[in-house]
């Protein structure tokens, strides 16, 4: 689980955000909405957590975060590219955010070694521009864990020079580090030479499910296709669960074909199945949104949701929200993290849920938990005090 983001000249973000998500002792949970994610109880993070604002804001651009540290985290070293390929972000638009670093950052539960314990993990990476060229380079990296309580080192990096702690599987002498490229994280790269600290890291990271890439906009077809055959079960919870989006829905069968995998809906008084592509747009997404979901429930891993209301019948999406929150289908603490533009999503969230994002005359966006603002009443409803205008940065509509 994502226990805090940071970040600066990332996107629409020209100042440093950090958001914090966890949640204060004296906060009660009478409906199990939040998660302990480790054995010290006093460490709560809610599992549902909604990034709302007006169009333009910069919500997608805070949920890039998250996917480009799982790019960065996993996909960044290919030998096979050429090492002048930009990397896939823009820093803030202006002539400071072209000349300073971006920095982002996360702490989360991970395992990195097997002599430990899921624990506190740390991660850090500065991109600076390299001299006068606009191409970005890491000048920062670090990883940290923390199995007794304090922070410590597993791996540094400046540059390209690396100094690796003890417990990492590599010395500072181990050849593997030269293969690190400019532009390509340590984790990337030591994790495809079989650094089994660096493996870890790669296949928690892989955990993180998406609706939004950064290599190419389709890959969610081909993504959520390989889940459906590579993982048992996600098909039949499907066909269990597909009454919420077409009460003449039987069953869906996924089969191979010449091309890739063929996906067929059977439906109640129909003699011949029909295809994914001629079903309705809502029934097409929630098919495809489906094994996404079903994954970070079974592994605990984290699921990126851009424009989740705009993929999803607004009736059904307070259900999947409920399938996150709860322990009893959400075992293993899967964490959600979505982009919506309707409010009224407030009916069905709590503070601790939902993160505002703002953008002022400059553009300059702005991220702040809702918790973290002071006046919003508890004990009430979000969506009656956005109404009432009390929440900052939601405009309730025009009387």
């Amino acid at each position: 689980m994502i226990h805090r983001l940071w970040v600066a000249n990332f996107h629409a973000f020209k100042e440093r955000q950090e958001l914090d998500f966890s949640i204060a002792r004296n906060v009660g949970d009478p409906d199990n909405r939040f998660a302990s994610p480790l054995d010290d109880r006093d460490l709560r993070l809610p599992r549902v957590v909604t990034v709302l604002g007006a169009n333009g804001a910069g919500k997608s651009a805070l949920l890039r975060v998250i996917t480009f540290l799982r790019w960065f985290l996993v996909r960044s070293y290919d030998p096979e590219s050429p090492e002048d390929d930009p990397l896939p972000y823009v820093p803030f638009a202006d002539t400071e955010g072209a000349s300073t670093p971006t920095v982002l950052g996360i702490d989360f539960t991970g395992r990195l070694t097997p002599e430990v314990p899921p624990c506190p993990c740390r991660y850090e990476v500065w991109l600076a521009p390299e001299g006068d060229n606009s191409s970005r380079v890491v000048r920062y990296e670090a990883l940290h864990h923390a199995p007794e309580g304090r922070f410590r080192r597993l791996f540094e990096r400046h540059g390209r020079t690396v100094t690796p702690g003890r417990e990492m599987g590599v010395t500072p002498h181990d050849r593997r580090l030269e293969a690190i490229r400019p532009k390509a994280g340590t984790v990337a790269t030591l994790s495809a030479l079989a650094d089994p600290v660096a493996r870890a890291m790669a296949e928690q990271s892989e955990h993180t499910m998406q609706n939004t890439f950064l290599e190419r906009p389709d890959q969610m077809d081909e993504e959520a296709a390989k889940l459906y055959q590579e993982f048992p079960g996600v098909l039949e919870k499907f066909n269990e669960s597909m009454g919420l989006v077409d009460g003449t829905l039987s069953r869906v069968t996924v089969s191979d074909g010449g091309g890739g995998p063929e996906t067929f809906f059977h439906h109640q008084g129909l003699e011949v199945p029909v295809a994914l592509v001629h079903e309705s747009r809502g029934t097409r997404n929630f098919f495809r949104l489906f094994p996404f979901l079903f994954v970070v429930r079974r592994t605990g891993g984290v699921a990126v949701f851009d424009d989740l209301d705009g993929e999803v019948d607004p009736t059904i999406l307070p259900r999947l929200l409920d399938w996150l929150r709860d322990p009893r289908t959400n075992p293993r603490d899967g964490q959600l993290f979505l982009a919506a533009h309707t409010p009224a999503l407030l009916k069905d969230l709590v503070k601790e849920e939902v993160v505002v994002v703002t953008k002022d005359a400059h553009g300059r966006a702005s991220a702040t938990p809702l918790k973290d603002v002071r006046g919003i009443r508890r004990d009430r409803s979000l969506h009656a005090q956005y109404l009432r205008g009390v929440i900052p940065g939601l405009e309730p509509p025009a009387d």
